[in-house]
């Protein structure tokens, strides 16, 4: 899965720092979990979470990765499988 959606990110997200990776929990809250990261360090990050703790007893709702246009890229949620966006202007 990691290498896919590696390969997916980087296509259409190329080595440019201003992805962010969000984290949506139960409660309706957010965290920005990180900011300004590359696609390759936004996607290890995401898929941490959709292993952690927090998503297998469904604390942690939706794992987000946006460009810095605020493009969705990438939208995991408990419920559904995993999505991939691709960019606009492609």
């Amino acid at each position: 899965m990691r290498a896919l959606l590696l390969r997916q990110v980087r296509n259409y997200y190329p080595k440019n720092p201003s992805n962010r990776v969000l984290c949506l929990s139960s409660d309706e809250t957010y965290e920005y979990v990180k900011r300004f990261v590359d696609a390759e360090q936004a996607v290890m990050i995401a898929k941490r979470l959709t292993e952690s703790v927090g998503a297998r007893i469904g604390t942690t709702r939706r794992i987000i990765i946006t460009d810095g246009g605020d493009y969705t890229v990438f939208e995991w949620s408990s419920a559904r499988a995993s999505r991939f966006h691709k960019g606009s202007g492609e």
